[in-house]
């Protein structure tokens, strides 16, 4: 973690998001050098670990999860105790207010609020400063997903699959080098062509985040099996619904 001065007993697993898009008009998002992406991603408490392109996106993984960036689209996916409103204020120093036509900001309920370096109300406060949007929550059980838009996504990681309690065989699948978890998440993929980009990342003491490119699509996988998050989620921005579909079969038999 990047906030070492900050006292954590757990990683928390709760997923945030930060997406934004710009109109046809704007400059490539891609352009942006990647000391601008550096910047943008460490104001929110994370790192970029490498990086990988495709012909229309370019995939980053994250100490903190992933990054992908198109001509006009950005989708920053973390979790843990990350502020991305900073990644925001500091992209507006590289594009004009004007270039945007879209942005969303989500964050799940928190695992361990007290530990938190922020919270949902705090991060819309600070966004509210610079933009005014409108906020949705959605609930199941004990889980919340708080959402703050600003004009509409068209490019958006809007389908998104969480899930909680692998249980101990699953868990042990992604914990032990043994069990070849890399295999089990290749196996993960959109029907179709062979991807441009597979990225897999395996965290120290466990943990791991996949990044699938192909063309436009894309998606990301993230599994925390330590006992204190013992969560999996899938995020991706195809609009196709069988591609969709295939994302959620392949994660129910994995996880």
């Amino acid at each position: 973690m990047l906030f070492s001065m900050v006292h954590v007993s757990s990683f928390d697993p709760a997923e945030k998001m930060l997406e934004i898009q710009l109109r046809p008009s704007a400059p490539s998002l891609r352009a942006l050098s990647r000391e601008v992406w550096d910047r943008v991603v460490e104001a929110s408490g994370g790192a970029i670990l490498r990086v990988q392109s495709g012909s229309e996106v370019d995939a980053y993984v994250l100490s903190e999860s992933s990054l992908f960036v198109s001509d006009r689209a950005m989708s920053l996916l973390t979790c843990g105790r990350t502020l991305l409103p900073r990644s925001f204020m500091v992209l507006l120093d590289h594009i004009r207010p004007a270039d945007f036509s879209g942005l969303r900001f989500s964050r799940q309920r928190d695992r361990f609020p007290t530990e938190a370096l922020s919270s949902f109300e705090e991060d819309l406060a600070e966004l509210s400063r610079v933009v005014e949007g409108s906020v949705e929550t959605a609930s199941s059980g004990v889980e919340q997903l708080a959402t703050f838009e600003v004009g509409r996504l068209v490019f958006g990681f809007d389908f998104r699959i969480f899930m909680s309690g692998l249980g101990p065989i699953k868990r042990r699948l992604f914990e032990e080098p043994s069990a070849r978890p890399e295999a089990l998440l290749r196996s993960l993929s959109l029907p179709g062509d062979e991807p441009e980009t597979v990225q897999i990342h395996a965290f120290s003491p466990s943990g791991h985040s996949l990044n699938w490119v192909r063309g436009p699509e894309a998606f990301a996988v993230h599994v925390s099996p330590e006992p204190t998050a013992n969560v999996a989620s899938v995020a991706t921005n195809s609009r196709e619904p069988a591609s969709r579909v295939a994302l959620l079969e392949s994660a129910l038999q994995i996880f």
